[in-house]
C-alpha cells in the first residue's frame, strides 16, 4: 500500500488517515493490509486516535505481540 509506506516513512498524517479509512471499510480489497498497518503503528507510537481505530476494527499486528493491544504497559 503506497499510502501506508508514505505514512510510515514521512509520518504523513493524511496518508495514515487514508489507511485508517481503508481499515474501517470492510469491503475494501486492502482492508486486511490496512488493519495490520494500523495495529503496527499503534504498537510503535500508542497514538490515541490509532488506538480507537484498533478498537473499532479489531486490528492485530503480524509482528509480536500479534494481538489486540489497547492499554499501555
Amino acid at each position: 500500500m503506497a499510502a501506508a509506506r508514505r505514512g510510515r516513512r514521512a509520518g504523513d498524517a493524511e496518508a495514515r488517515g487514508g489507511v485508517v479509512r481503508i481499515a474501517r471499510t470492510p469491503g475494501h480489497p486492502r482492508n486486511a493490509d490496512a488493519k495490520r498497518y494500523v495495529a503496527r503503528w499503534w504498537l510503535r507510537g500508542r497514538d490515541p486516535e490509532l488506538r480507537q481505530a484498533v478498537l473499532d476494527t479489531g486490528a492485530t499486528a503480524l509482528t509480536p505481540p500479534g494481538r489486540l493491544v489497547t492499554q499501555r504497559s
